[in-house]
């Protein structure tokens, strides 16, 4: 099986991760700065390829996140326990607050917030019916 769900994306946490950066680009617009505007550019791009490339696949019973040109993580999906929806900005690799933490292996956890979080969870269950989902 195989099914890849994009990051959910949300005004909150665009205003917080872009607005930074939009507001540096101007500010060397402004001031003429080639540095600040030459900065700002690379890290727009950066932030770019991260916001519209956060995406999550299952893939050979596997769970890959990925966070634009990185791969974040491959969790097996059988050592999945527990899934809870959670709403928060805390770090993670995820462009929305409206947020899936998946615990699994015990002690590990993870955040993610794909956009048809029903459908990825239904897919998750289907491959291990014994996730524990609040």
């Amino acid at each position: 099986m195989f099914k890849t769900f994009y990051s959910k994306r949300d005004w909150g946490m665009g205003i917080l991760i872009w607005g930074p950066f939009l507001f540096l680009l101007g500010l060397g617009v402004y001031s003429n700065s080639f540095g600040l505007i030459t900065f700002s550019s690379l890290s727009l791009i950066l932030l770019a390829s991260l916001w519209f490339g956060t995406k999550y696949s299952i893939e050979d019973n596997k769970l890959i996140v990925q966070v634009g040109p990185f791969q974040y993580s491959a969790i097996p999906i059988t050592s999945i326990q527990e899934i809870k929806r959670v709403k928060n900005y805390w770090s993670a690799p995820a462009c929305s607050t409206d947020r899936l933490e998946i615990n699994y292996n015990s002690l590990e956890h993870i955040v993610i917030s794909p956009q048809h979080q029903d459908d990825f969870l239904k897919q998750i269950h289907y491959i291990n019916s014994s996730i524990t989902i609040t």
